[in-house]
């Protein structure tokens, strides 16, 4: 699984919009979208804001399945 497909069935899992994660991340709503699909990968300091909104370990997007 990729990390783009973990954060969104993350985000899913938390019924959080598009929206709300891209305001948290303080990024519109298509460079979100760009992410979750893949076209895109947050950076670090990114990944870990995902995690914090997400309330989960950062490992979860690293770890391999």
């Amino acid at each position: 699984m990729t990390i783009a497909s973990k954060i969104k069935v993350q985000r899913e899992a938390k019924r959080y919009s598009q929206e709300f994660m891209a305001a948290r991340l303080n990024i519109t709503q298509p460079s979100y979208s760009r992410l979750e699909s893949g076209f895109t990968k947050p950076d670090l300091e990114k990944l870990k804001v995902i995690a914090q909104v997400l309330e989960i370990n950062i490992l979860h997007f690293i770890a391999t399945d």
